[in-house]
């Protein structure tokens, strides 16, 4: 019966799961509430906040690697 009811508690956690994942890719928005859907903005603003972070870093790192090989590069030519 302990794995029954185990099973069942994990296909239960699965399924809400699945259901939120459907939720944030925007595949059921008809059956959310208005809190809901302003839970979901907020989600999706912070994801999006943080890929412009990222991408800010990313290219902050790029300019520091070229300033770092750009007198390598120079000096073998």
């Amino acid at each position: 019966l302990e794995n029954g009811a185990s099973y069942a508690m994990f296909s239960k956690e699965i399924e809400d799961k699945t259901h939120e994942l459907r939720k944030i890719k925007g595949e059921e928005l008809h059956g959310m509430d208005l809190e809901e859907l302003q839970k979901l903005e907020k989600v999706l603003e912070v994801g999006l906040s943080r890929g412009a972070q990222l991408m800010e870093e990313n290219q902050q790192l790029k300019q520091k690697n070229f300033f770092l090989l750009c007198p390598l590069v120079l000096s073998q030519v």
